[in-house]
């Protein structure tokens, strides 16, 4: 089973982003991340980590293994985008080297960018299921 942590700002879109790959429906209203949660689907292991880093003070060692780092930002928030070299320290930082995809979410709110490949909507279910089928191939 290939390993997936998925990292970003809280409210950029992890929770649905997998929620939805996985075959779930979009859940409109916002509920904060306060543990990482674990999904299995299509021989991944998913984790959500989450985005307030009050509740995502984790070791090394739920970084042991990640094949795939997948860095989600908020089309409509720039602080979101400017926090993933945050993210991408934060995996450096414990001395491992997954492939990274950075997807923007939220295209829903800019028709023009839905096009681009790693530009999602969550909610309108555009580019979703490219980001975890190019890293599958």
């Amino acid at each position: 089973m290939k390993k997936i942590i998925v990292l970003g700002d809280a409210g950029v879109g992890k929770t649905n982003l997998i929620k939805k790959y996985i075959g779930k429906s979009f859940e409109e209203r916002y509920i904060e991340t306060q543990k990482i949660t674990e999904y299995k689907f299509n021989n991944n292991i998913i984790y959500d980590y989450p985005g307030q880093i009050k509740f995502g003070n984790y070791g090394s060692n739920m970084f042991k293994d990640i094949d795939l780092c997948v860095l989600v930002y908020d089309t409509t928030n720039r602080l979101s985008f400017k926090s993933l070299q945050f993210w991408k320290d934060k995996i450096n930082s414990f001395g491992v080297n997954p492939e990274i995809i950075i997807v923007g979410n939220k295209t829903d709110s800019d028709a023009s960018k839905i096009n681009e490949f790693n530009l999602i909507s969550v909610k309108n279910n555009n580019n979703l299921t490219t980001i975890f089928n190019k890293f599958n191939n």
